[in-house]
C-alpha cells in the first residue's frame, strides 16, 4: 500500500518581520496623525469596533514612511514572478480591551474594496492579534491566531475572514492595506 496525504486549497500568509529600526519612523508618523484619526472616526462610527477604537478609514491620513517600508515588499513579490500594487491603506487604535468585529476586504464581497485581492496588517506594537477564521468547514482548526509584534506585517488574502483583539490594557496600533497581487508571466 501506498499511502499520501494531500493539502488541497492551502492558503498562504505571507508574514513579514521588519525589526523596530526598520519601523521607528512609520512609528512616529502614526502617532503624529492620532488625534486626526479621532475625528475622522467620530464622524462615522459605524467601524465594526467594540470598546475604545478608531481609525481613519474614511479618510486616511498619509504616512510617507509606511509607503517606503512597502517597497520591501514590492521586491519580496518581484523576486518571486509576482506584482504587488498599494490599493488603499487606513491606520487605527484599539484602547485596552477594544476588538474589530470578523470581517473581510475581498471587492467581490464589499463594493467598496476595489480591484485587491489581498489584504495586510502592519502591527507598529505588541498588544493584540490577529485571528483568521478557517474558509474551509472541514478543516479540523477552526481558526488560526498571530500576536502582535512590533514590525510584524501580515499579508493575506483579502476574502478570508478576520478578527482583532487585546485581552490586555495598553494601546494597539496598526497599518491595514489593501493590495492587488498577481502573478507576472
Amino acid at each position: 500500500m501506498n499511502g499520501y496525504i494531500d493539502s488541497i486549497f492551502p492558503t498562504n500568509i505571507f508574514v513579514f518581520d521588519f525589526d523596530v529600526d526598520e519601523v521607528s519612523s512609520v512609528i512616529s508618523d502614526f502617532i503624529i496623525d492620532e488625534e486626526n484619526m479621532k475625528r475622522v472616526d467620530n464622524n462615522n462610527p459605524n467601524n465594526g469596533s467594540c470598546g475604545s477604537y478608531y481609525t481613519d478609514f474614511y479618510n486616511p491620513c498619509t504616512n510617507k514612511a509606511y509607503e517606503k517600508l512597502l517597497d520591501n515588499i514590492y521586491y519580496f513579490f518581484q523576486e518571486r514572478k509576482m506584482n504587488a500594487t498599494l490599493i488603499a491603506y487606513w491606520s487605527a487604535v484599539y484602547i485596552d480591551h477594544a476588538m474589530h468585529s470578523a470581517h473581510v476586504h475581498s471587492s467581490k464581497m464589499r463594493p467598496n474594496f476595489d480591484n485587491c485581492n489581498y489584504s495586510s496588517v502592519l502591527c507598529l506594537s505588541d498588544l493584540g492579534e490577529t485571528r483568521f477564521l478557517s474558509s474551509n468547514n472541514c478543516s479540523d482548526d477552526v481558526d488560526y491566531i498571530y500576536s502582535s509584534k512590533v514590525g510584524r506585517m501580515l499579508v493575506f488574502p483579502s476574502n478570508l475572514f478576520h478578527d482583532a483583539s487585546s485581552n490586555k490594557t495598553g494601546i494597539r496600533r496598526i497599518i491595514s492595506s489593501n493590495l492587488e497581487i498577481k502573478n507576472v508571466y
